[in-house]
């Protein structure tokens, strides 16, 4: 029978073996598992043996013995021995796999690898592989930046609180972020694979912590009149805008009716094309959809990074059911604006929605 170890590399990493080579290999790492034993025990040299009864052993001359009849013959002269080493062995061994299966993990994210991939090589859930390795979402988004850094998340700082009633206060907060502009993007574009959807991460709100649904990019253009006017000029400034809809898939509309959405992205390399010539100090903005089919018609956001995507759950799917796919598509990481903006607290110092 193969061990647990040798069946683990065999379907893992793919290794092409015929079932000869398969046997060996099965045989050597049992052996050297069973060596490991008698080196506890201090009974690696069959010269022990020497009196052992004939018809245990047979006719087998002491050079002829394997390492099994040396430990078999182990267990029946000092059984509690034989299994408190075996105890202690397998104790550490399982230490040393978990360490290497923590090393390995750390590895695959560093190489790109999502908590799907990461969970089925396990036969976890996307969530189970979450739970047992925390934060390397963050280590696989780094290693598809194409050596990139990791952009500064944006920075919020209250500039004004007044209270309104008994009940609630308005806080105004000044939020901070890096904006992309198009050298910005072509620098993240040139090393993506030309044929990879372009996405977009929209934020919920301005400076906040999650996200709002993947959405995918359907047009790209510069538009003379999308951004505010230059300050001392006054002249209408040209900038890139994309337009944002939903995914295609099956969605339920405001009277639960179900219907089907189709939307046509852009790539990677489109997208490219597009900005191929332009200024790379252009701005660019991009139009968010508030639902399926309701292309820019949300609050209008810029791009502050950017990287390959990993995994997203497709309309109808979730967290709940696990469905999540990998894919090799390119996403950008949306904010809101630099600028002041509102929310509000009741007076426990809880936000309200």
């Amino acid at each position: 029978m193969e061990t647990g170890v040798v069946r683990t590399v065999l379907t893992h990493v793919g290794l092409p073996l015929s079932d000869e080579q398969r046997r060996r290999l099965n045989e050597r790492v049992g052996d050297l598992l069973d060596r490991a034993v008698l080196d506890a025990l201090g009974l690696a040299d069959p010269g022990w043996l020497a009196n052992a009864p004939a018809q245990r052993l047979g006719a087998a001359t002491l050079a002829e013995v394997s390492i099994g009849d040396l430990l078999g013959e182990a267990r029946r002269r000092r059984p509690k021995e034989t299994a408190l080493a075996e105890v202690a062995i397998s104790e550490y061994l399982l230490g040393l796999l978990g360490n290497i299966r923590e090393g390995a993990a750390k590895t695959a994210a560093e190489s790109g690898a999502s908590y799907v991939e990461l969970g089925d090589a396990i036969g976890m859930t996307r969530q189970g592989a979450k739970r047992r390795w925390p934060g390397l979402a963050d280590v696989a988004a780094a290693a598809r930046r194409h050596g990139r850094p990791v952009a500064d998340r944006p920075a919020q700082r209250d500039v004004g609180r007044w209270k309104i009633s008994r009940w609630e206060r308005e806080i105004q907060y000044e939020l901070t972020v890096a904006a992309w502009r198009v050298s910005d993007l072509r620098l993240a574009l040139e090393p993506v694979p030309a044929d990879a959807p372009l996405m977009a991460s929209p934020a919920e709100k301005p400076g906040g912590e999650f996200d709002g649904d993947l959405q995918v990019v359907t047009a790209a253009y510069v538009s003379s009149g999308a951004s505010p006017r230059d300050p001392e000029t006054r002249a209408e400034v040209p900038t890139v805008v994309f337009e944002l809809d939903y995914p295609s898939g099956t969605y339920y509309s405001d009277d639960d009716q179900e219907f089907e959405h189709r939307a046509d992205g852009l790539t990677a390399g489109e997208v490219l094309a597009i900005l191929s010539g332009l200024d790379g100090e252009m701005p660019v903005l991009v139009w968010v959809a508030e639902k399926p089919g309701g292309a820019g018609d949300g609050p209008t956001q810029i791009v502050y990074d950017a990287a390959m995507g990993a995994e997203w759950s497709p309309p109808g799917r979730g967290e709940s059911e696990g469905e999540w796919v990998t894919a090799g598509w390119f996403g950008l990481q949306l904010e809101y604006p630099p600028g002041v903006y509102t929310r509000y607290e009741n007076t426990h110092g809880e936000e309200d929605d």
